[in-house]
Formats: structure tokens, sequence, C-alpha cells
């Protein structure tokens, strides 16, 4: 019997006293995105239980309000899920990867878990078709990409799935609040970008979550096939 199982009441309630539900979630990193999934989730699941895991207490509030149960990472303990998210940037990380691969520890093995990575790790530069079949940076090649690389093989190792999301927006988050600040930007208008809502991305990690075992270790590229120019992004 698994440590999870022995931590579980036969009434289908956890040793903390939360009910269990075969569709509970954890979302590590529950920030924008996070957020989104956990909200997307409960409407999906009515009866399932979504965790989000962060590193501090500083928006637990906001968290309680989206019904969101928050836990500190130091607060974790062995309990272990059927669906794992893991959202967190590695900007929050020391060891990003030693960290991706410590959460991944927390599925049971029976939904599935997730990773968003970056499709920035493409070496696509010049505007042209990028999909997953194409070349991604070497190790070793930056420290950046090197913590990516290395999450991103926790994960596959585990047998979870890997979605390298373009750039994220929302209205008052993205890239096109960076560039506008800038006022004048020094590419070329007919420059091609890829962005997805982060609502969209929210929907694209819940159907990975549910996608089960047809999709694990594999990897994706989370984009809304709307590629845009500089010039047409930043007009409208």
């Amino acid at each position: 019997m698994s440590v999870n199982a022995n931590r579980e009441h036969a009434n289908g309630e956890h040793a903390n006293g939360e009910h269990a539900s075969g569709a509970d979630l954890l979302v590590v990193g529950p920030g924008v995105l996070g957020s989104y999934v956990g909200m997307l989730w409960q409407q999906q699941h009515s009866t399932a239980t979504v965790t989000g895991q962060t590193n501090s207490t500083t928006n637990h509030d906001r968290l309680r309000q989206m019904r969101i149960q928050p836990r500190t990472k130091v607060e974790s303990d062995s309990r272990q899920f059927p669906y794992v998210l893991f959202s967190a940037p590695p900007s929050g990380s020391s060891d990003y990867p030693a960290e991706v691969a410590e959460a991944a520890k927390l599925w049971n093995g029976a939904g599935a878990l997730v990773f968003t990575s970056s499709a920035g790790l493409y070496e696509v530069d010049d505007g042209s078709h990028c999909n997953e079949d194409c070349k991604i940076a070497d190790r070793g090649s930056n420290e950046r990409t090197d913590r990516l690389l290395g999450a991103e093989e926790a994960i596959l190792k585990a047998g979870g799935i890997v979605i390298r999301l373009v750039g994220l927006y929302h209205a008052a988050r993205g890239a096109h609040t960076f560039f506008l600040r800038q006022g004048q930007v020094a590419r070329w208008g007919g420059y091609t970008v890829n962005l997805i809502h982060y609502e969209d991305a929210a929907s694209l990690c819940v159907a990975a979550l549910q996608s089960g075992r047809e999709c694990q270790g594999r990897v994706f590229v989370g984009a809304d096939a709307a590629p845009l120019t500089f010039q047409v992004h930043f007009i409208v």
C-alpha cells in the first residue's frame, strides 16, 4: 500500500480531515495561469479539492477567495494527488530541476502530471513555422534553457506531460505591455510573434490533465494558432 493510501481513511477522507476525491488537483505555483486552471478544474469537478502550493503566504487570501486551498512548500507533506500541475516559474527556485522532480513525487500516477515549460527552448528565430519537432537549445548553451531542459527531463522521466507555451498574455499583462511601454520597438514590423491568452493556456492545461495515458511522456507546443506581426499586434 502506498504512503498516500496509508494517509487516507476508509470513509474517503485524508488524515487531515479533508474529503478525498479521485479528481483532487495540486497546483504548484498557483499564479495567474495556475489560478485559472484551479478555477476551471472546480467548474468541471465539483467534488474535487484544488490545493495551491506556494513559496510564501502572500497570495493565500486571494487563493481562498477562488476556493483554492493554499499551503506553502514547507507545509507540504507526503500526500500524493491524482492530478498535479507544475506552473511555477524558474525565478522562484535556486534549483529548479530538483524542485520540479520533488513535485513530481507528489503525483500518485492515477491521473496526470503536467509541467508548463516555454517555447523559448526552440531555436527558431527567423519567423518560420515551429512545431514539436523543431530543434531546441543544446544543453550547456545557457543557464536559462538548461534549467528548463532539466525540469522537463524530470517530468518526462516520471511519465508526465510537458507543454511548451508561447508568450502568455491578458489585457494587463504580457509581452504587449512591455513593448508598448517602450514606445518604439527595435524590430521589423513584419516580425511574427505567437501568443496565447492565459485563459486559453489554462484550458489547454486542463485538457492535458484530462488526456489520460495517451499523452504521458509527450511534449506539446501551446499556442493560439494565430501568429501576428509586430505591426498588426501593437496597432490592434
